[in-house]
């Protein structure tokens, strides 16, 4: 892999130091340290390395969300910034690896720590869900680490969590026993899935490990992505995990301009997330390796593979690409404002809120992408499958 790259392809090893946070960062900033009282993110990266304890690891870490809010204010596209959060995030996150090798001792066998979801994808804004894994690289004869791993698991997540990085309670997490397992188990649940599918939640293992990315590696971790190659042309397969994605219906409706939340704390408000950017990104991950581009990380690196193969026509994946920048672009706005007057970030949007040009062009970024949905349904029926 280059390191000039700002996207890292999913289960591969980061560039080291300085490299990817220099190509992210540079010339992005300078405007905005007055304004935020935040750190360079290249000198607090510096800091989360030097870190000599998780209360220091804390500290360095305040200054992730006002960080993301330079950026935003300095005008930073909202890919760009993602890819800041995301180097920031990785730095915390192998340094809350290392004190907690620091207090637990050496471990009993190499390890990796694969980021999922946002973080794997390279995605996250500041209110993001932390997805993690465990990948041990023991031998089958060795003394059972399982113990071991688990509690650097569930310190690392605590840790993260006291830094503002949280993971989802129902979600994928390394504190948590489903989600620490030997290389050759994760090997085999992913053949397993790929072969059944719609057994034991094949195609959320699918999902998940196709939007891995290695960010700690001490192991065999990045092998997993050769499991894939048998999911390349696989067309039972394909059917399904475009059927999945279907299955996510953007936030508009045919006789109000949104759909939104009705009831609860979020009443009168719109889901980014699930409304907008999750129809979008699961479109990509089907088309992307329908496209057999196993290794395009991103939505965009996904998309631009799909209409490079002609998994997707041109047209729809430029749409699908313009709609996810304008839904992160709005979401990373949202969560700004929120940072900035003292609110736990979230993903519910008020519509209302939004200039008049903008709320139109979201209703219509959203129109967009449901009538590609309904595209690609037809194909799914018709037995094509390309939109």
């Amino acid at each position: 892999m280059s390191t000039h790259s700002t996207v890292a392809p999913p289960l591969e090893l980061q560039p080291s130091t300085e490299t990817r946070a220099r190509h992210q960062t540079a010339g992005l900033y300078r405007a905005t340290r007055p304004r935020a009282q935040a750190p360079h993110p290249l000198v607090l990266r510096r800091q989360i390395g030097e870190a000599s304890d998780f209360g220091k690891l804390e500290k360095a870490a305040s200054a992730l969300r006002t960080t993301a809010v330079s950026l935003h204010n300095a005008h930073v596209g909202a890919t760009d910034a993602s890819g800041v959060i995301s180097t920031l995030t990785d730095s915390l996150t192998c340094r809350a690896i290392e004190l907690s090798i620091r207090e637990l001792g050496p471990p009993p066998c190499p390890f990796s720590w694969v980021a999922l979801g946002s973080h794997g994808r390279r995605e996250p804004v500041p209110g993001s869900d932390v997805d993690s894994a465990l990948v041990l690289d023991c031998d089958r004869e060795d003394e059972d680490p399982k113990s071991y791993m688990l509690s650097l698991g569930s310190r690392v997540c605590d840790a993260l969590a006291r830094c503002g990085l949280v993971a989802d309670k129902r979600g994928a997490s390394a504190g948590g026993d489903l989600f620490v397992r030997p290389v050759h188990d994760w090997r085999r649940l992913i053949r397993e899935s790929i072969s059944e599918p719609e057994k034991d939640k094949g195609l959320i293992v699918i999902s998940l490990f196709l939007d891995g990315r290695v960010l700690y590696h001490g192991g065999g971790a990045s092998a997993l992505r050769d499991e894939f190659a048998a999911a390349v042309g696989n067309r039972g397969l394909l059917r399904l995990m475009l059927r999945l994605a279907l299955a996510n219906n953007p936030a508009t409706a045919r006789l109000r301009y949104f759909s939104l939340e009705r009831s609860g704390v979020h009443r009168g408000r719109l889901d980014i997330k699930h409304g907008g950017l999750l129809p979008v990104t699961t479109i990509a991950r089907y088309a992307g390796l329908a496209a057999g581009a196993i290794a395009a990380g991103s939505t965009p690196e996904r998309l631009s593979a799909a209409d490079v193969a002609g998994t997707l026509d041109g047209d729809v994946a430029r749409s699908l690409r313009e709609a996810f920048e304008l839904f992160q672009s709005l979401r990373l706005e949202h969560q700004v404002d929120q940072i900035e007057r003292g609110v736990e970030p979230d993903d519910y949007l008020d519509p209302k809120a939004l200039e008049p040009a903008r709320r139109l062009q979201l209703r219509d970024a959203l129109r967009a992408v449901r009538a590609i949905q309904k595209k690609l349904h037809r194909g799914l029926s018709s037995g094509r499958a390309v939109a």
